[in-house]
Parts: structure tokens; C-alpha cells; sequence
């Protein structure tokens, strides 16, 4: 994500994405601990992300575990040491409880200046950081990488030799539809010495080398590009300072069908001076949104906002002014909001009726967040259960000075989950334990722990008839919550507990199910499948029908996939040969 631009997740050329968890409004299925009032309205999670000690310029959502158990989780670069309480170097990730150091972050300076200010998720899964720096990473780990660096959860890797000294910084990334990704910055070298830039693609197939991206980038009819943006359909748009050359323009779009770069109709700018473009976005429909200090776009008057249809310019009403002093506007940001309103951050008047630094538009007119922000707001990005996250320079948001340089605003306050249960297998008679945790600042939030879909309850056989005994099936959680984590224990757990479990967090504003963990107690004695202490035909009906599901990941398999006695996911000869052996003897040791 581009300093100065907007988006969703994950970046500032990233597709819309569907929210992680779906909240529904639904009654919660236990009183609160607290009686505090609930709303179920627009609102400030006030407090609910700790602060920042500095600038967060980027934003983006990355799964540090791919496929496992870990929800994607909110990382934010820009120049700062401290995220919460956390000692960080300009990089940190938030999994919706705490903050972490990611990587040991970046260090070094380029140009007198150490700052992440763009953030990319390639197809592989490695997080990828731009920004103003020389080396990325802590102690033995630590590398040098000029500008531009890639991350895979453990391991920090160069682009070549990336932008070398003296030579700008990264100041935009995106993915492009098909995987390249493009990066806006300097010069970058190839292991070859060969040069290309400032706006560059990299591709991972071999041999992996920065290539300039189809014709040059149209200058002077642009200045100082600022912002890349990757369209859905494999296209970009660059965007900066209108030139002076005759047509110029302060946007351009790269064409995949052409190869070449065209304007947006007769352009965009204005006859004042700095006109330019910080921020784009591409909406649910497919138009695009080009934000930033600007009056004019294909001949129609806007004021710094507009949308493109693929033909022509609209404006958003009377559009985001700085009426006392119009050349120091900015909009740095854009995102869409899940019922369609597009929110803009930056820096604009704080007297203005438009918004006070942040501002939505409703499909009829501009309305401020409440309180707005204190200075200016670089970024802002959809976050898990449609939240927007806003960050930037300032140091109270929303009117609470505990929301600094990073916050959380939801149209709909209801829980959604941080961390998921683990599966686990336990012998009989041991002891279940499963733990998830909802993100901070929801008030008024239960949980109910569920089994095969079934809620449970405390005490013996809670969970199952002739089960374990049951603790904390259902609570009432500290209100707002704290990250503590709801905790499920089964003592004494038998072969009738395994299962798919979840916990679901609720209040009256909406619930969330946590991620299925697939709790596997084995009979002690292999082949006995009903539980009987005999081997029998039973059984070997019971066996039979899961070897003819052969997957243990089909829906049909019975839970925990019992006839699977290797635990290699099938049930297929290698489990009958165990079953056989079994059978044979007939009567469990």
C-alpha cells in the first residue's frame, strides 16, 4: 500500500475482499457481565488498537501462516519504534489482541530518513515492504536490502540488488492480476547491474530481474509519480503531479490490451499549481476513484475527488475543499465501505462541513466521522468484520487521544475472532483443552462453545453422553474485551468427545464462529470403532463405511475420521491391514 494511498486489503493495488467473518444481528445467548449500554451503530473502537509513537504510512493484511490456523492479521509500517508497548523498528503486526515485532523490522536510512511507505502480499504468501531504509532485519538474520525486501514469516530476501543509494526511495507497491509485482520508486539494479525504473516489475519465474514496465512512464505530462494502482483486469494507474507539457495530467492508465500508456479522457488537474493525484481505488462496480488536490478531470469541476465510469468523470457533490487554503489539500486515502460508502483520509479543513481530515460519502452527500482526526491520514484499509482501520500522523482520533497514529472505526460493532482453537488428540481420560480469543474493544460479548455444531454445557457428559466432565462451555466475557482468551476444558475426555469444535462470540449487535478444531480421542484398542471392548462385525461395518469415503476431509466422514488408525488423513488398504489384525483377535487387550 502506497504512502498516500487507500484501499482495501492488502494493498494499494489490492482487490476488494469479502470480510473475514460475516456478523449477523443476532441476539447473544447470554446476559452481559456488564450492563453497559450497547450500540450497534457507526462508532470509534476507542482504545481498541494501542498506539503507535510515530507516522504509520502503510497498511495490509497478511496470513503469517498460510493455510494454518492463524487469521490474516493487520500489518502497519511507517517511522515508529513503538507499537502498544512493543519495541519494533517501523514494522509491526497486530493479530486483533497484541502487537508483535515482525522481523526486527527495518533499519538504516536513505536520503536521511528510515520509513516503511508501502506494503504488497505476493502470490506466494511473502509479505513484501518498501519504503526508506538499507537493511531489514535483526542480528543474524539481518540482511541488506536497499529500499525493497521480502518477507516469508521467517526468513528476510533481496530483489536483486534493489534501489541503490542515493537513488529515491519505494514509495508505491501492488500486485498485479497474474502475480508481477510492480514497484514504484528509484533506480533498480539487477544482480546483472542492469537498471531499470522508477517504476518497475518483478516477476518470480526465472531468471527473477526487475524489468521496466512497457513504455516509459509519461513524463513530462506527469511529474513526480507518486502512486501505482493495479486494476482488476491486469491494467495500472499512475498517479502524481500534473505536468506542464500540453496534455498533461496528474493520472494515466498503463493499458494490458495496448501496451501503452492513455489518459483519462482530456486529464486530470486544474490551472492551479500542485495539482496531483495521491490516492485510487477501484469500487465494487468496477469504476475507478482518483483522489488527491485537483478541479478539473475530463473537463468536468470537481473539488481534489471524482470517479471514472470508462468514459467519464463524475464528481462526489461538492467534494473535499480547503476553502482558506486550497494548494494545501490533500487526500492521501481511499477505501469502500462494505454498504458502499467511500471514506477519504488526509489532510483538509477541520472547519470544513466535508470532514475533519477523514469524511464518507453516502451516494448523496459527504458526512465527517465523528471527531475526525487530528492531522493528517495516510492510509485506510478494510480490516476483519468490516472494520476500517485509519492511520496516519495524527494523535487522537475520534476524540480520544488513546486512538494515536492508528484506530478502528466499525458501522457495526460486533465480535469477530483473533485466534482459533488448535485440533489436538488425547488419549482417553486425558484432559481437552481449547482456547479462542475475539478481538479487543467489543462490549457485551458471550461465548458459547459448540461440538459437531451442538452447544454444550458444564459437567460430566457436557459434551457427549458418557463424555468427559465440561468447564467454561459458556461465559460472559470481561466487557469491552481485554484479549483474554475463552478457555474450553473436557477432564476425563473419552472416545465420544472427539469432534469439530467452535466457540461463537456474540452480542446484540452480531456473532462470529471461530475456525473448526478437530478434537481425536482413539480407543485404545484399534478396530473397536463402537466402543464395546469387542472387534467385530460391528466394527467392520463401521470401518467399511469410512473406507469407502476414503478422505478424512470429507463432510460424510464420521467426526475425527475414527477409522483412519495410521492418522494419515485416509482411510484407505494401510488402515484394513490395522483393522484386520484387530478383527482377528477379536477381544480388546
Amino acid at each position: 500500500m502506497a504512502k498516500g494511498g487507500g484501499g482495501l486489503w492488502p494493498s494499494s493495488g489490492a482487490r476488494a475482499l469479502k470480510p473475514l467473518i460475516l456478523s449477523v444481528c443476532a441476539i447473544a445467548s447470554l446476559p452481559p457481565l456488564f450492563a453497559r449500554a450497547q450500540s450497534c451503530g457507526s462508532q470509534w473502537l476507542s482504545g481498541a488498537i494501542p498506539g503507535t509513537n510515530g507516522t504509520v504510512y502503510a497498511l495490509a493484511l497478511w496470513d503469517p501462516d498460510g493455510p494454518g490456523p492463524a487469521q490474516p492479521a493487520l500489518v502497519a509500517g511507517g517511522s515508529f519504534t513503538l507499537a502498544g508497548s512493543v519495541t519494533v523498528a517501523n514494522l509491526a503486526l497486530w493479530d486483533g489482541v497484541q502487537w508483535t515485532n515482525l522481523g526486527g523490522g527495518v533499519s538504516g536510512t536513505q536520503h536521511g530518513t528510515t520509513a516503511v511507505n508501502a506494503l504488497a502480499v505476493m502470490p506466494n504468501g511473502d509479505l513484501v515492504v518498501g519504503g526508506a531504509f538499507d537493511a531489514v532485519g535483526q542480528g543474524p538474520g539481518q540482511i541488506a536490502a536497499p529500499c525493497i525486501a521480502r518477507y516469508d514469516g521467517t526468513t528476510w530476501r533481496g530483489f536483486a540488488q534493489g534501489l541503490p543509494q542515493n537513488s529515491s526511495s519505494v514509495t508505491s507497491l501492488t500486485i498485479r492480476a497474474g502475480g508481477d509485482l510492480v514497484a514504484l520508486g528509484g533506480t533498480f539494479v539487477n544482480g546483472n547491474s542492469t537498471t531499470v525504473g522508477p517504476l518497475a516489475c518483478w516477476n518470480d519465474a526465472a531468471p527473477p530481474l526487475w524489468t521496466n514496465f512497457g513504455q516509459p512512464v509519461p513524463l513530462p505530462v506527469m511529474e513526480s509519480p507518486r502512486t501505482v494502482y493495479a486494476l482488476s483486469g491486469g491494467d495500472l494507474v499512475l498517479a502524481g503531479v500534473q505536468g506542464t507539457a500540453p496534455g498533461a495530467s496528474a493520472a494515466w492508465r498503463w493499458k494490458a490490451s495496448t501496451g501503452a500508456w492513455e489518459n483519462f479522457g482530456a486529464g486530470v488537474g486544474g490551472t492551479s499549481p500542485l495539482n496531483q493525484v495521491f490516492a485510487v481505488l477501484e469500487i465494487a462496480n468496477g469504476d475507478i476513484v482518483l483522489a488527491g488536490n485537483f478541479t478539473s478531470a475530463n473537463n468536468v469541476s470537481v473539488n481534489s475527488i471524482a470517479r471514472w465510469n470508462g468514459s467519464q468523470f463524475f464528481a462526489y457533490g461538492t467534494g473535499i475543499r480547503w476553502p482558506s487554503q486550497p494548494f494545501q489539500l490533500a487526500v492521501r486515502s481511499l477505501a469502500q465501505m462494505p454498504g458502499g460508502d467511500i471514506v477519504a483520509g488526509g489532510n483538509f479543513d477541520p472547519n470544513d462541513p466535508g470532514g475533519q481530515r477523514i469524511t464518507r460519502w453516502n451516494g448523496a452527500s459527504w458526512t465527517r466521522l465523528p471527531n475526525g482526526a487530528q492531522a493528517t491520514v495516510f492510509a485506510l484499509l478494510r480490516a476483519p468484520g468490516d472494520e476500517l482501520i485509519i492511520a496516519g500522523a495524527y494523535t487522537s482520533a475520534g476524540g480520544s487521544f488513546s486512538n494515536k497514529y492508528i484506530a478502528r472505526f466499525t458501522d457495526l460493532p460486533s465480535p469477530w475472532v483473533a485466534r482459533n482453537p488448535l485440533a489436538q488428540s488425547v488419549a482417553p481420560g486425558q484432559t481437552v483443552s481449547l482456547s479462542a480469543t475475539p478481538a479487543l474493544g467489543f462490549v457485551n460479548v458471550s461465548v458459547q462453545w459448540k461440538r459437531n455444531g451442538v452447544p454444550i454445557t458444564d459437567g460430566p457428559g457436557g459434551s457427549s453422553p458418557g463424555g468427559g466432565t465440561v468447564s467454561g462451555a459458556a461465559a460472559s466475557l470481561a466487557s469491552p474485551t481485554n484479549g483474554a482468551a475463552s478457555t474450553l476444558t473436557i477432564t476425563n475426555a473419552q472416545p465420544s468427545d472427539a469432534g469439530i469444535y467452535t466457540a461463537v462470540f456474540s452480542n446484540s449487535c452480531g456473532s462470529a464462529a471461530s475456525l473448526p478444531a478437530q478434537v481425536s480421542i482413539p480407543s485404545p484398542c484399534t478396530g473397536d470403532l463402537n466402543g464395546d471392548q469387542l472387534v467385530d462385525d460391528s466394527d467392520f461395518v463401521l470401518f467399511v463405511s469410512g473406507y469407502d469415503l476414503l478422505d478424512c476431509a470429507d463432510p460424510a466422514m464420521p467426526p475425527a475420521c475414527p477409522a483412519d488408525f495410521n492418522h494419515d488423513a485416509t482411510v484407505d488398504d494401510a488402515d484394513f491391514v490395522l483393522f484386520v489384525a484387530a478383527y482377528n483377535e477379536l477381544l480388546c487387550p
